[in-house]
């Protein structure tokens, strides 16, 4: 093995075949990346096993540090899902229908400021010269920069996460195990949430983002492995 990068393959067991062997795209880790970390996902799908790779390097020495492997028998896969296209839970069609919204709606609220902006002084009259008044007229102005700027803003995040999505469309893989088998985060917590008492949060299995056709891929593996397929090579 590579001591560089000890998530490069997968160490085979006799008469075992690789269906699928792929690593997330850099973007999807793009904001782990800015943060400090060094986070890389590989999922590998054999004849036997699914095997979650974790590679999370360090830039002490010429050799890589905490590398993290999990292991599952095809026997526990459940379910497997394809979710294409999605962007926190909304579909390309529902994001633009969004974006559309709230452009729609931050232009009448513009229009509405600057109505009440050229005429609220004429409507207070002699009134508007209280300090009191002023400062009301003052905070209602304020408040409705800030309304129409946000609206602004929603319409904007949602029109690029449809440009995001149809120029980089992407895939997330999920699958789903015959029982709880993945403890949240480090398995060490698992031994730590036992002594203490504390409940413990499983969840069936990491999600796996990759291209559109590489995420089908994964999945075709892992059915095929499921269903004892010699080889899909």
């Amino acid at each position: 093995m590579d001591e560089n990068d000890v998530t490069a393959n997968i160490l085979l067991m006799p008469g075992e075949e690789i269906f699928f062997h792929k690593e997330e795209p850099g973007a999807t880790s793009a904001l782990e990346a800015i943060s400090g970390g060094n986070r890389v996902w590989k999922l590998g799908v054999t004849t036997r096993r699914i095997v979650a790779q974790k590679r999370e390097a360090t830039c002490f020495g010429t050799c890589q540090l905490t590398a993290r492997e999990d292991c599952w028998p095809i026997e526990n896969v459940a379910k497997v899902s394809v979710l294409s296209g999605e962007f926190m839970g909304y579909s390309v069609p529902l994001l633009w229908e969004m974006a559309q919204k709230y452009f729609l709606i931050a232009l009448v609220f513009d229009f509405m400021h600057s109505f009440i902006k050229a005429n609220i002084l004429d409507f207070f009259g002699e009134a508007a010269t209280d300090p009191t008044v002023l400062k009301c007229i003052y905070g209602l102005n304020i408040f409705m920069y800030i309304l129409c700027n946000l609206l602004f803003l929603l319409a904007v995040v949602y029109s690029f996460a449809v440009m995001w999505l149809v120029v980089f469309p992407m895939s997330l893989v999920k699958v789903y195990l015959t029982r709880e088998m993945e403890e949240e985060g480090n398995p060490i917590n698992h031994i730590s949430s036992w002594c203490c008492g504390m409940k413990n949060n499983s969840k069936p299995m990491e999600s796996f983002t990759f291209k559109t056709a590489d995420a089908y891929k994964a999945y075709q593996a892992i059915m095929a492995a499921r269903a004892g397929v010699v080889s899909c090579l």
